[in-house]
């Protein structure tokens, strides 16, 4: 699974651990695009909407590691599947759950994340 380096602006970020987590996945939630969550998609779909929960929190080296649990419905085309309710829409959802690992390194402003399996 492919891991995604981003830059990040760690400024107004807690130093508190435990304030830190909900803090990275409030920022995530507005920039959905910087999750793979294409990684977990199993049938050519793309991610609709997300949830996430903080599974823990470490430090790491000049860093901090969050792993979040995070399930979304895959969106899947339903250009096969003329005259039926899917075709309405436009795509049918699959509900798909995964595990990332995002490990923040606040001096670097950088950010990646790692679908894990």
């Amino acid at each position: 699974m492919k891991k995604r380096i981003v830059w990040f602006d760690a400024n107004g970020l807690p130093g508190d651990e435990q304030a830190l987590g909900p803090a990275i996945l409030d920022r995530l939630e507005r920039e959905p695009e910087r999750l793979p969550l294409e990684s977990f998609c199993e049938e050519g779909g793309w991610p609709g909407p997300w949830r996430a929960h903080i599974d823990a929190i470490r430090k790491s080296g000049s860093g901090v590691i969050v792993v979040l649990s995070v399930s979304f419905a895959e969106r899947v085309s339903a250009c096969c599947d003329l005259g039926s309710a899917k075709e309405e829409m436009g795509y049918h959802e699959i509900l798909r759950y995964g595990r990332l690992e995002i490990h923040l390194e606040p001096q670097a402003g950088r950010l990646s994340v790692q679908p894990l399996p």
